[in-house]
C-alpha cells in the first residue's frame, strides 16, 4: 500500500499548517514534500522542461504540426497535479534565497488516471497522444509481467522530474535527483 512521506517532525511549513513538508535541507536547498501552495509553480517548471523532452520534440521536427509547445505540456502536466501535490509522494526543490521552486519531482499513484485525460491523449489530433499511448503500452507489458502492479495502491510512477535551467546548469539538477533517490531508498541514480 502506498504511504506518503511523514515529514512531521521537520520544521518549516511552506502553507502555514502546522505540519511540516521540509524533508531536509542541502547545498543552500530546500527539499519539500509538494504541496497545493506550490502546485501552480511547480506545473510552470514541468511544463517548460518538457518542452525538450527529445522523444516529443524529434516528432515536431520530422512534421512541424506535430511540434509540442509549452501549452501542449503545461495543459498535459496540468491534469495530475492536484493528485500530485495532495499525495504526499511528491517532492520539489526550493531556493529559500528567492522563494522559487527550482525542480520538482512528481508521483503518481500508477492507477490514477484523471477524469478525461484519457478520452484527451486517445485523440489522434492531440500533439502528445502518440506520446502517452506508448507510455500506456509500457505499463500494459508491465503488468503482464508483473500482476501486482495492477492492484490499486501497489506501485507509483515516477511521473516527472523537471529542475529551472539555471539550476540545471550549475549542476543541481542531478544532485536533486540523486539527494531525493536517497532519501527515497531508490536504486536510480541520474547524471547530466
Amino acid at each position: 500500500m502506498l504511504t506518503s512521506l511523514d515529514a512531521s517532525t521537520s520544521s518549516g511549513s511552506l502553507d502555514g499548517s502546522s505540519t511540516s513538508t521540509l524533508l531536509f535541507k542541502k547545498e543552500g536547498l530546500e527539499y519539500h514534500v509538494l504541496s497545493k501552495k506550490y502546485r501552480d509553480e511547480v506545473l510552470m517548471v514541468l511544463g517548460r522542461a518538457f518542452c525538450s523532452e527529445p522523444i516529443v520534440m524529434k516528432r515536431g521536427l520530422v512534421d512541424a504540426r506535430h511540434k509540442a509547445s509549452i501549452k501542449d505540456w503545461v495543459e498535459f502536466v496540468d491534469y495530475w497535479m492536484d493528485h500530485c501535490s495532495t499525495n504526499g509522494l511528491s517532492v520539489m526543490c526550493l531556493d529559500p534565497h528567492n522563494h522559487r521552486v527550482a525542480g520538482a519531482f512528481i508521483v503518481r499513484d500508477l492507477l490514477m488516471i484523471p477524469d478525461g485525460f484519457d478520452e484527451k491523449y486517445s485523440n489522434e489530433g492531440n500533439v502528445l497522444t502518440p506520446w502517452m499511448q506508448f507510455l500506456w503500452h509500457m505499463d500494459r507489458k508491465a503488468t503482464e509481467v508483473e500482476p501486482g502492479l495492477s492492484e490499486a495502491g501497489a506501485a507509483v510512477d515516477l511521473w516527472f522530474l523537471g529542475v529551472v535551467r539555471t539550476v540545471m546548469q550549475d549542476m543541481h539538477f542531478a544532485r536533486f535527483f540523486n539527494i531525493y533517490s536517497q532519501s527515497h531508498n531508490f536504486l536510480i541514480h541520474f547524471y547530466v
